[in-house]
């Protein structure tokens, strides 16, 4: 049986990091620029991450995510990928095994901010290897969309979006 880990759950993610068990996924709905570059800074900037977060309109109107995001992935050879339905919060490593928790990708989610949330998570095991894990066995990488550019989105022209 898995244990509940508290606030802060960076540590937990920074500890398997540093036990070279490298984050090759995160799927959060809310992703922020600063987290990801905390997070990012223990992580070894040889692994590519792939990102999938919600980052409807709304979202980025609120400032819930980061339009920044996307570059930073990119100049890093990293990936964004949108799917607008999740609500997950789960950071997959190379070992197969992933962090279930409620903290989003933010400073408060993760718990580096000093007016940090409340959050809860778990380690657990995948029950399908590594790549095929990937492809196909969870249906939200399947229905997630390539995010090739962020330039057109600006929280100038989402606004009208977001209204409807």
């Amino acid at each position: 049986m898995s244990q509940l880990v508290w606030s802060p759950v960076y540590k937990v993610l920074e500890d398997r990091i540093n036990a070279n068990d490298d984050i090759i996924l995160i799927l959060v709905p809310f992703a922020k620029l600063a987290a990801l570059q905390q997070l990012h800074w223990v992580h070894s900037s040889k692994v590519k991450l792939k990102v999938i977060c919600r980052w409807r309109p709304e979202d980025i109107v609120a400032g819930v995510s980061d339009l920044e995001v996307f570059n930073y992935l990119k100049e890093s050879g990293s990936q964004l990928f949108i799917n607008p339905d999740i609500h997950l919060k789960l950071y997959v490593f190379a070992s197969n095994t992933a962090f279930n928790t409620s903290g989003n990708m933010t400073l408060r989610g993760l718990g580096y901010s000093e007016s940090a949330n409340i959050e809860v998570g778990n380690m657990v095991a995948l029950t399908t290897n590594g790549p095929t894990f990937m492809r196909s066995s969870m249906p939200v990488v399947k229905w997630t969309t390539p995010c090739i550019s962020a330039l057109k989105i600006t929280p100038r022209n989402v606004r009208p979006l977001a209204r409807h």
